[in-house]
Order: structure tokens, then sequence, then C-alpha cells
């Protein structure tokens, strides 16, 4: 089994809650609340392996717009994974959360709610398939959510995209460029369905010879018949433990520019500073 918690401005939550069963030297299964298949880009990008000091926004705002920040859910997935190719698939709750006042959760046989408790309208089920040669990596998703999860407006929704990496990890060769695309449509509620898409590309060069200079830019639309909103982030990282000979996310500091503008959200500029540890 394995658990996982994290702690902040004094309070611990949960984060992972599963069991899982090595099936063969390539095949594992897992029960419990964890990260299902969804888009490379967004939970399955480990955090210590992001390009930038944050994820790609239209990995964020298919997140929020799907599972939830964290991007977990209740359910049981199968992966099989050797010799550069990754393939998993996942049937869980589709409400994307652990509380238990809106998923499957029975409070005991006492209770008189132990029938009418909360339930979900139906089923979720997602796939993710990635191949690496060298360093190409090739990749796409997809999945269906009917649940009908409140955080979509009680609407079930089916989305799916790719991506294409040459050079996935930062700081793993000199030049490295990658690029991701995902939609999601969400079923008509009475004002008609709604088609949301996003689009990123990001490129990195090493400099410094402990660094990386790296530029992306993003473009999302909430729905594919209004104006987008565009994203832009620029800046530089740099690894102490890469120059020591040792792996480039042990430890980084990293200096971006952000931008966002167009769509409905309004322009914004940001400007992060972040030092990086991992151990």
């Amino acid at each position: 089994m394995e658990y996982d918690v994290e702690g902040g401005s004094g309070t611990i939550q949960s984060v992972d809650l599963f069991a899982f069963a090595d099936l063969t030297d390539r095949v594992q299964a897992r029960v419990g609340y964890f990260p299902v298949a969804q888009p490379r880009g967004a939970i399955l990008t480990p955090y210590f392996l992001i390009d930038a000091v944050d994820r790609a926004a239209i990995a964020e705002r298919w997140l929020g717009g799907t599972l939830g920040g964290d991007g977990r859910d209740l359910g049981v997935d199968v992966t099989y994974a050797a010799n550069g190719t990754r393939l998993t698939a996942a049937l869980h709750n589709g409400a994307g959360t652990f509380a238990r006042d809106v998923g499957n959760y029975r409070e005991g046989i006492s209770s008189p709610d132990v029938v009418n408790g909360p339930e979900t309208e139906g089923v979720a089920f997602a796939a993710a398939g990635s191949v690496e040669v060298a360093s190409v990596e090739v990749g796409a998703f997809g999945g269906v959510n009917g649940s009908e999860p409140a955080r979509t407006g009680g609407r079930s929704y089916v989305t799916g995209g790719a991506h294409l990496y040459w050079g996935a990890l930062p700081g793993s060769q000199p030049v490295r460029l990658k690029l991701d695309a995902l939609a999601i449509r969400y079923d008509d509620d009475g004002t008609g369905a709604q088609e949301a898409a996003g689009v990123s590309a990001l490129g990195a060069v090493r400099v410094l010879g402990a660094g990386e200079a790296f530029a992306r830019a993003e473009r999302f639309w909430a729905d594919v018949e209004a104006d987008g909103d565009d994203y832009l982030t620029a800046g530089l990282s740099y690894s102490p433990s890469a120059a020591r000979g040792g792996p480039y996310e042990r430890a980084r500091v990293s200096l971006a520019y952000q931008y966002r503008g167009g769509g409905a959200l309004g322009d914004a500029h940001l400007v992060i500073l972040q030092g990086q540890l991992a151990f």
C-alpha cells in the first residue's frame, strides 16, 4: 500500500491512498485514490520534473474543468510498462474527490442512508499511452466521464489529447522541444454543448553548463467559439546539483516571467523566483 500526505500552513491533508499489486514484471494494478490516466502535462508530470516554475497553463485549465487540481480520483487501474512503452486504463468514480459527501461512501449498516446515500450518476473511464524511443516520446490519452460531477455544472464529458516531446526531462539534453494538445466536450445542458481546447509549445536550450533557458507559448479556449486565453512563460533555471554531476531536478533555482492575455480573464503579468530541493 501507499499513503502520501502533504503539509502546509499548519495543516496536513491526504494526497494518495491506494493498494497496488505487481501482477507481472511489466503489469501493475492499483485500487484506491490516485492520479488516473490524463494529459501527460498534468499530474503525470511530477512537480519536481516540470520545465518552468509550474505546469503548462492548459494542463491546469484542463484539471480545473475535469477532475480538479490534484488530478486524482477513486478507482482502479492497470498499467503496462516495458521498453519505453507505457499503457494505462482506469475505471473511476468521476467526481475527482476524496470527500465523503459527494462520493459513493456508505456510513454503515446502522445509517438510515445506507442504501440512499450519495451516489454518482455514472462512472468514468480513461486511458493513456506513450512510447519513448531514444529521446522522443509520443503519447495520447482519452476518457469519458458519465458521473455528471459538480465542478462541470453536472455535465458529463468526453476528453482527449496528445503530446510529442523531444527531451521530456529538464536538463536532459542541450535542446528540448515539447508540444501538447488537449480538448474537452461537455454534454448539452440545455444551452448547447460546450467545447474547450488547448495547445502548448515549449523550447529549452542549455546555458551556463548546468542551466536552461526556456520559453513556452500556450492558448486555451474555454469555448472554441469564443476568443482564447494566451499564456507566455520565459525564463532561466540553474541546477547546482547538475553542476556537480547529479540529477538536474535535485536542486535548482528558476526565474521566470509569465504573461496572460486575451479572452475574458484580462491581462496579467507575473515574475516568479523559485528554489527547489528534491530528496
